[in-house]
């Protein structure tokens, strides 16, 4: 019983040191998990970008409940803070990346603060997105997800309670800050005139639309405005 990763409740997939597609059980709990006890690899549902962004068409893009937020310049990468082990994991396009600890250390304390204050979906951990800006500042924060809804390639709550989600879980912490945003009132079409004056505000060539309604993983959700080239 003492190697059974199920008595154990180590979390595991794979026991340590044994072959990588098999978990090792007792006689006691192998009866209930004999289907599991052989995994077929899978690859991961992010697939190098995280998430598509179709291009903005004026007059086109449902404008009701949306927020805007500037594309800013930089890589985009995610982060993991599993509850089992709560080390975070980072990883971008080109693979893993190290930060400092303090961000790691924020992270882990924002994810305990959304297993309190979201719901129950948060308490195998959180997932988050962020752009690592190219002028090296503080990563920029700008949505969070249980960790079940990263592995299962879809989260069944729209993007906009997300937000309220890292609302109510935010904590003033040194080394990561949230991406600034701005709420557009509630219309049926976004005029141009609107996005170019938030590309102005944000000092950026160009924003993105975000959708409240919108679901992670499915398109259209987001939107990305740029400047014509002659403004």
């Amino acid at each position: 019983m003492a190697n059974c990763d199920y008595c154990n409740d180590t979390n595991l997939v794979a026991g340590p040191g044994h072959p990588p597609h098999y978990v090792v059980a007792c006689s006691y709990c192998e009866p209930t998990v004999t289907p599991l006890t052989s995994i077929k690899p899978c690859a991961s549902p992010w697939q190098g970008s995280i998430m598509p962004v179709p291009d903005y068409k004026p007059g086109k893009d449902n404008g009701y409940t949306v927020w805007l937020e500037p594309d800013v310049p930089g890589e985009r990468c995610i982060v993991i803070v599993p509850e089992a082990t709560r080390k975070p994991f980072a990883w971008t396009v080109d693979g893993r990346v190290t930060m400092h600890k303090h961000i790691t250390a924020a992270l882990v304390e924002l994810g305990q603060s959304l297993q309190f204050n979201g719901f129950e979906e948060w308490e195998c951990g959180a997932a988050f997105e962020m752009i690592l800006p190219a002028t090296g500042e503080y990563p920029l924060l700008y949505h969070a997800m249980p960790l079940v809804a990263l592995l299962d390639g879809r989260d069944a709550i729209c993007l906009g309670v997300r937000q309220i989600h890292i609302d109510n879980a935010w904590i003033d912490t040194q080394g990561l800050q949230r991406m600034p945003k701005v709420v557009v009132t509630t219309r049926p079409t976004l005029a141009e005139e609107t996005l170019a004056d938030a590309c102005r505000n944000f000092g950026t060539d160009g924003v993105f639309v975000k959708q409240s309604g919108g679901m992670w993983g499915k398109e259209p959700c987001w939107s990305r405005y740029r400047l014509p080239e002659d403004f």
